[in-house]
């Protein structure tokens, strides 16, 4: 009997000991303490230093989007805009602000840009950004030619994505600056809500009628 309890105890730090490992080669550990830049863009930059940082800027206000209710706005970039040495290979950039500060970043590329397989773009695109590198299959989400290889690194993370029939893209998001929109759109979503309730009273009491009676009006109690 004992026999068989240290066998089933062996067996069970066992298979932690596998699906700890499983865990650890899905979650890459990123040492990055600051987001790479994509392209000439990085988190936390102003609209004036992105209109800056552009070949042609003559469109950028016709195209950002007005503040909504969260604080955010937003404008798409395309790679003619860019200067040469951050534009080649470049489709578009889409720049997503919070509080007016870049919290988002999209790049997606053009046929310019060619890898070898998905495996060859995440392998050297990682490299370029500095992130660690994928281990195996297991750091993938989804399969084949159509995956993302997503990093975490503390208050920004990294998403590569490559998919037949789609342009292959990277994306770097401020963690922090997502959070603080969610809350703020769930706070907006709770405002609304509560503007479409119904009030629930009771109508007001009829006043009695004090008028005096006419004279040829019956008096109470008479037909």
């Amino acid at each position: 009997m004992q026999s068989l309890r240290f066998c089933m105890l062996v067996m069970v730090i066992i298979l932690a000991c596998a699906v700890s490992s499983a865990l650890a080669q899905q979650q890459p550990t990123c040492a990055l303490k600051e987001a790479p830049q994509l392209h000439g863009f990085h988190l936390g930059m102003t609209i004036a230093e992105v209109k800056k940082s552009l070949a042609d800027s003559s469109m950028f206000e016709a195209k950002i989007s007005t503040v909504n209710a969260v604080g955010s706005r937003a404008v798409n970039i395309n790679g003619s805009e860019l200067s040469p040495e951050n534009g080649e290979g470049v489709e578009n950039i889409y720049l997503t602000f919070v509080d007016q500060r870049v919290a988002h970043i999209k790049v997606t590329y053009n046929s310019a840009k060619r890898w070898d397989s998905s495996q060859d773009f995440f392998a050297r695109l990682s490299e370029s950004l500095g992130l660690p590198k994928p281990t195996g299959p297991e750091a993938f989400q989804g399969n084949g030619e159509n995956a993302k290889y997503i990093v975490e690194c503390g208050e920004f993370d990294a998403t590569l994505a490559y998919a037949f029939g789609v342009s292959p893209n990277v994306t770097v998001a401020n963690v922090v600056a997502r959070k603080m929109v969610d809350k703020r759109q769930e706070k907006e979503r709770t405002v609304v809500r509560e503007k479409r309730l119904p009030v629930l009273s009771r109508p007001p009491a009829s006043p009695p009628d004090t008028a005096p009676p006419r004279p040829n009006d019956p008096r109470p109690g008479q037909p």
